[in-house]
């Protein structure tokens, strides 16, 4: 034979990285969901949390929320050494623009604000930096965030306008 081809290193050194993933899962919840030890075991079929990330939690994949620190650098290593280096960076970026969308739609719940219903019988808005919110629309006064909601299920074109910056606008 000769040397090893840098494909059969890079493929060894992603086994290497999945063996140290594989031996850092140490629950049950993390062994089932964390590692198939066979392709066939695992669920053929995406959920569509998965994909937009919309589920903090999925049933049947061990998410990195749910993995230790060391697990978890045992997974992006193993990621990092399978995917090119613009694929990786192009992954962390999706990553931390959901850890930002995630952030924002918490803040936009949670946030001290008051309730407005849209000009528009559609519900549509304008950019907001051509027209104001204040312009497309008027307030609810003594409305909660979730009486809010409960107007806009009823049929009114409703939406949750933080107070504080920066300036959210939530669909209730």
């Amino acid at each position: 034979g000769g040397p090893p081809s840098s494909t059969a290193r890079q493929a060894d050194a992603v086994r290497a990285q999945l063996k140290l993933y594989k031996d850092s899962l140490e629950t049950d919840l993390e062994l089932d969901r964390g590692y198939h030890p066979s392709a066939a075991d695992q669920i053929r079929d995406y959920h569509f949390c998965t994909i937009v990330q919309q589920c903090a939690e999925p049933p049947f994949i061990l998410s990195l929320g749910l993995m230790d620190p060391r697990t978890r650098g045992h997974a992006y290593n193993a990621l990092s050494r399978a995917m090119s280096a613009e694929s990786f960076n192009m992954l962390l970026l999706q990553q931390h623009g959901n850890l930002l969308l995630g952030e924002m739609q918490d803040w936009g719940t949670t946030c001290h604000g008051h309730c407005r219903e849209l000009n528009d019988p559609d519900g549509l808005l304008e950019p907001l930096i051509d027209i104001g919110i204040e312009r497309q629309s008027v307030p609810v006064p003594m409305l909660g965030y979730e009486e809010c909601g409960n107007l806009n299920e009823k049929g009114n074109k409703t939406l949750w306008y933080c107070d504080e910056l920066p300036h959210v606008i939530h669909k209730t």
